[in-house]
């Protein structure tokens, strides 16, 4: 047995700070002494651990000793991007647990017990926090001028890993679990103030980045690997990742005040539990389950003032196409569990808001502003192996993904000037077409089951308390499965007052289940994609955009564009394939139920002696709810195919 991890450099249990991951970070020599000294302890209560490559069997301490001397120590220690964890087979009961966690300097110090965390109890479960916070504060004056430029940089790059790569030819248990959070956390405070002139300009950087992935795994390349065992075997990735960026910037003098902020947070790490070898378990099943949070949030305030007044602002808040969150049996993988179930199951929450308010003010005051949220990490449920047939069957399959996609914008603008005032105001929420929420059986599967094969992909209902609407926050009346919403205000005042404003909300993510390997002995076949638990609640699509704005003064001018769209990927569909062949004594159902709703809303206008305004609100619905059956069944109890959609657009718009 070998277990490896990644090469970690972040803090964990909040023990300190860094501002930057640091990807090739050695072990502290002091862990592994730690670790063997605890293993020592496990070994002789009945435990088999595995302290680096060593092995220590129970009851007998000479190994760990071994490990434990200076030159055993310093050889691992410099394998940092191989070094073993800890494993430990329960003597008694024959489980087996392997075990993920951080093991850098950083993780572990003084008080914190290593050894205790991992070995100490019967079944630990360790959670790695990796942190990375960034803060700068500064305020700077001057009688004639001020001048500030500040950055701020919090990167979590390192990743929780449990592997599996060997045989297990007897246990009672089998346990192979990865868990890990990250927060990468950037904030700053930038006050630029004098006499004459005064401008701050400052840049916020915080990033989950695409190697801290969370993993549970098996690799089986050449198709020999056995894990056996008489109870349950279960591979397991969690992971709760965030990436948050607050940033207060302020600039005046009595010329000029320029403030500008560009901030980015960002959500790149994947969540996956797969296996790829040949498992044989007990009446207690077999599992292989992923299941992550993740969050990218920006919070805004900029504020200038002077003759000459300007701010911009322009920011992103993003769970990338590298964030997806994967449950998978692969090809090689062939699973039985006499009168067991299988079940491969992918959970994801995936949420971006970004939120900012800015004001200029002066003689000539100009506000430009862009707020992006965006959600393309994907959810998938996947199997692609064989359930053998045995004398005593294995009792189900089921393969579900559950997956929920928010992406909110709410931006706030300010132009006020004696003369000439100008406020662009552009926001994008965005679900993306790459946030599929998809479980599937792929054309290489072949299942012999005594009961239900199911495919199950559906949405959950979020749980958020509130929202940030015109800067203040307000208790959310609705909750929502995939979401989008752009919320924006444009606010111009002057002699002559030019406002812009364009928010475009998209949900194009698909929730997809498909069939298509071959079921050759079932009690039922149930294909749906669907909302929440129940298979009749319809899987909700919700995008609003919605615009305030106003342009007073002696000549007002006026423009917004505002879209809110349910896209033509946001596919609901339930397919049995054409390359499938099935089989069962049951019902065979494919079922699919969707409700998209797709809003705008503008409210405003230009007021003046001169006075003009172009208003363009937009809804679209234009996903599909497809259930389908293309396979071919050689027997069954009955059959249904049943779709299911309702779709509502609607657009008002008030004002001058």
């Amino acid at each position: 047995m070998r277990l490896t991890h990644g090469a970690a450099d972040h803090l964990g249990a909040g023990d300190d700070v860094a501002d930057e991951a640091d990807p090739g970070a050695e072990i502290d020599l002091a862990i592994l002494e730690i670790a063997a000294a605890q293993a020592r302890d496990a070994a002789a209560a009945g435990h088999l651990a595995v302290v680096g490559d060593e092995l220590v069997q129970p009851g007998q301490t000479g190994g760990v000793d071994r490990a434990a001397s200076a030159e055993q120590v310093e050889s691992l220690g410099r394998r940092s991007d191989e070094i073993s964890q800890i494993a430990l087979v329960d003597a008694e009961s024959g489980a087996v647990q392997v075990l993920a966690d951080l093991k850098t300097a950083q993780t572990f110090r003084g008080s914190d017990n290593f050894g205790q965390r991992i070995l100490g109890g019967s079944a630990p479960d360790m959670v790695a926090r990796n942190e990375a916070i960034a803060l700068v504060d500064s305020i700077s004056g001057g009688a004639f001028a001020a001048a500030g430029v500040f950055a701020s940089r919090a990167v979590v790059n390192g990743a929780v890993r449990a592997k599996l790569d060997g045989n297990v030819t007897s246990s009672a248990s089998v346990l192979v679990k990865g868990k890990g959070g990250s927060l990468a956390d950037s904030r700053t405070l930038a006050v630029s103030a004098s006499g004459v002139a005064g401008m701050g300009i400052s840049a916020q950087y915080a990033e989950v980045g695409s190697s801290a992935d969370v993993e549970a795994t098996s690799t089986d390349g050449n198709n020999d690997q056995q894990i056996t065992s008489s109870g349950h075997v279960e591979f397991a990735a969690e992971s709760d990742n965030e990436a948050k960026v607050h940033t207060d910037v302020a600039a005046g003098g009595a010329l000029a005040g320029i403030a500008v902020s560009v901030p980015t947070a960002r959500v790149s790490g994947a969540t996956t539990a797969s296996v790829e070898g040949n498992v044989t378990a007990g009446a207690a099943g077999i599992n292989v389950h992923a299941t992550s949070g993740n969050n990218a949030i920006i919070e805004i305030l900029a504020i200038s003032v002077g003759a000459l007044s300007a701010a911009v602002t322009w920011g992103e808040a993003e769970i990338s196409t590298s964030a997806d969150t994967e449950a998978k049996v692969l090809a090689n993988a062939t699973f039985s569990a006499p009168a067991g179930a299988v079940e491969v199951f992918a959970t994801s929450i995936n949420h971006t808001s970004s939120s900012a308010a800015s004001a200029a003010v002066g003689a000539l005051a100009v506000n430009v502003m862009k707020s992006v949220a965006t959600v393309a990490g994907a959810t998938l449920a996947s199997f692609n192996g064989d359930i053998a047939t045995t004398l005593t069957k294995t009792a189900s399959l089921t393969v579900k993904a559950r997956g929920q996609n928010q992406a909110t914008v709410d931006a706030f603008i300010a132009a006020i000037s004696l003369s000439l005032s100008g406020g662009v105001n552009l926001a994008q929420a965005h679900v993306t077409s790459d946030a599929e929420t998809a479980a599937e059986i792929l054309s290489s599967a072949s299942i012999n089951v005594s009961g239900a094969v199911t495919v199950d992909a559906g949405l959950t209902t979020d749980t958020v308390t509130s929202d940030v609407i015109g800067g203040f926050t307000v208790a959310r009346s609705a909750h929502y499965q995939n979401y989008a919403l752009a919320n924006l205000g444009n606010v111009a005042g002057g002699a002559i007052a030019v406002g812009a404003t364009v928010s475009d909300a998209l949900v194009d993510a698909g929730t997809r289940a498909t069939l298509n390997g071959d079921v050759t002995g079932s009690g039922s076949i149930t294909v749906k994609a669907h909302g929440d638990e129940n298979v009749n609640a319809p899987a909700r699509n919700d995008a609003s955009a919605k615009t305030l704005f106003v342009a007073v003064g002696l000549a007002g001018l006026a423009y917004t564009d505002t879209t809110a769209q349910v896209g033509v990927n946001a596919v609901v569909k339930a397919e049995v394939g054409s390359a499938a062949t099935v089989a069962s004594s049951g019902l065979i159902s494919v079922t699919s139920r969707s409700a998209n709703n797709a809003i705008t809303s503008t409210n405003g206008g230009a007021f003046g002696l001169v006075a003009g305004s172009d208003t363009l609100p937009r809804a679209k619905v234009r996903g599909s709810t497809i259930a389908n059956f293309g396979g071919n069944a050689t027997s069954a109890n009955g059959m249904t195919v049943t779709d299911s959609g309702v779709s509502m657009t609607m657009s008002s718009a008030g004002g001058e």
